[in-house]
């Protein structure tokens, strides 16, 4: 039998075809790739390039780039320089303070970071041209862009202290604030909320506990369009069969997390929250004003859960 496999696959004739089958293959998904990379402009719509980081969730790779469109937006490239930041590489930083040598440091998420622009256009170098170039101001400053998408005021925080140690130059920090979102991150480190996964940030929840390596991973997830429309696909059909996280991430945070555990309406923070899990489907809320407190803080107390109204506690234990 073996001897037949042999002489089959050494076979000029069988070998010619089989030569060609892998040939066509080969040629199919070449073609294929460039098309998918010429109907995207060869960007993807969300940074690829973080690695892991245990006290800040993520970071970004030194000495990368990538083109970046979120439609309708234009293309934009991103270039990250070998400190782990957008932009050109950062100027040497003094063994001592130089007070002829000021720099401003800017924290913050995808805002600062400028998603969405060109590395000249982030409001970073802005500051920096209107500073050096605009005005006559008798010292030059350089212009540390530290934003990091992803990130929240935690991060802004270590991502300060960091660079406070390495630069001691810093004289002005400006802590940028997202509103959207910052104010529900106050208590949520961004290594509770992010992982990596091949390049690419996604919310802890989703992220597989193991992946298998193989040869060219990185370029099939990382660079290869068409394996990007690919999983794309399959992530669209899987949410149209689930719709568990409709409502979002537990991770995300919202503005449930602006109430403080004391408040009257913190047990119907719970229940939202219980909610969010898919443990219950419609809150009860007490709407009407003229109502009395014992009736009130009942009605608050109560959901509904598989058409039956129960107390919050008695939701929790089954």
């Amino acid at each position: 039998m073996i001897t037949r496999f042999y002489h089959s696959v050494f076979n000029p004739l069988i070998s010619h075809k089989i030569f060609k089958v892998f040939l066509g293959i080969l040629i199919g998904l070449i073609v294929t790739e460039w098309g998918f990379r010429l109907r995207s402009n060869g960007s993807f719509p969300h940074v690829n390039f973080y690695s892991p980081d245990k006290e800040l969730g993520v970071k970004l790779i030194p000495k990368t780039n990538q083109k970046f469109q979120f439609p309708p937006n234009p293309v934009t490239t991103i270039h990250v320089n070998s400190s782990g930041y957008r932009g050109e590489d950062f100027p040497g930083a003094k063994d001592a303070k130089n007070e002829m040598s000021r720099e401003i440091l800017i924290v913050g998420d995808s805002q600062v970071f400028g998603l969405g622009v060109e590395d000249h256009e982030t409001f970073s170098e802005k500051l920096k041209s209107y500073i050096n170039e605009d005005n006559n101001y008798k010292d030059k400053y350089t212009v540390l862009n530290a934003g990091v998408p992803t990130y929240g005021p935690l991060e802004y925080l270590k991502v300060t202290e960091e660079m406070l140690q390495k630069r001691p130059n810093i004289d002005t920090i400006i802590f940028t604030v997202n509103y959207a979102k910052d104010a529900f991150l106050v208590n949520r480190p961004n290594n509770k909320r992010h992982a990596v996964l091949d390049g690419w940030g996604v919310r802890i929840e989703a992220a597989p506990k193991k992946t298998q390596w193989f040869p060219f991973r990185e370029y099939l997830y990382r660079r290869s369009h068409t394996f990007y429309a690919f999983r794309r696909w399959l992530h669209q059909a899987k949410n149209d069969e689930n719709r568990e996280h409709a409502e979002g991430y537990p991770s995300e945070g919202s503005a449930r997390d602006l109430i403080p555990e004391e408040s009257p309406g913190f047990l119907t923070k719970r229940a939202l929250d219980m909610n969010r899990d898919g443990h219950l489907i419609e809150l009860f809320a007490n709407t009407n004003a003229n109502t009395n407190t014992e009736s009130e803080q009942t009605l608050n107390e109560s959901v509904l859960l598989n058409g039956d109204i129960v107390q919050v506690r008695n939701a929790e234990e089954g």
